[in-house]
């Protein structure tokens, strides 16, 4: 376990031009949370939900990592293993600046889960409305492998076990 750990959260993307939720022209200003992020949007207003999502992962496919990505990313692959990258966001600025070994918290706009097997799907920039609408393995809907607000963080026990071994934060 890693000795170091630098958490991000939505400044470090904002600065390649990625949208925040919650600044004051950010996603939330044009998006009602409880239609698209909350535990069940996909129950009852699935078509909208992932085209939210398809909007965000097809915007990510020009962006690209700005400065501070690229140094933690030098900074992770110099020291693999004294070093965990813990971030809150769900786009790929770290990987496409290199870094391996990423812990995205709420989850990763390029994958969609199964509802039902919890297989993981990497669509990249794709759209998955009208392309991917049920697992392969099991034939269930598939959804963004985004954490709504309502539902578990599975990855959180992730990080408290990298905070056990933690000297710097």
């Amino acid at each position: 376990m890693a000795k170091v750990i630098i958490l991000s959260g939505a400044g470090i993307s904002a600065e390649s031009g990625i949208s925040t939720f919650r600044d004051e022209d950010g996603l939330w200003e044009n998006h009602n949370i409880e239609d698209i992020c909350t535990s069940g949007c996909l129950d009852f207003n699935r078509e909208n939900t992932i085209k939210f999502y398809d909007m965000l992962r097809v915007n990510l496919k020009d962006k690209q990592p700005n400065h501070a990505h690229k140094v933690v990313s030098q900074l992770k692959n110099k020291y693999p293993n004294e070093i965990a990258i813990i971030t809150q966001n769900v786009d790929d600025m770290f990987e496409k600046a290199d870094c391996t070994d990423v812990l995205h918290l709420h989850g990763f706009l390029k994958e969609l889960k199964c509802k039902k097997c919890n297989t993981i799907l990497d669509i990249g920039y794709e759209k998955q409305s009208g392309n991917y609408e049920s697992c392969s393995k099991c034939n269930k809907l598939l959804r963004p492998n985004i954490v709504f607000f309502g539902e578990q963080a599975p990855k959180y026990k992730d990080m408290y076990k990298e905070f056990k071994s933690c000297e710097v934060f």
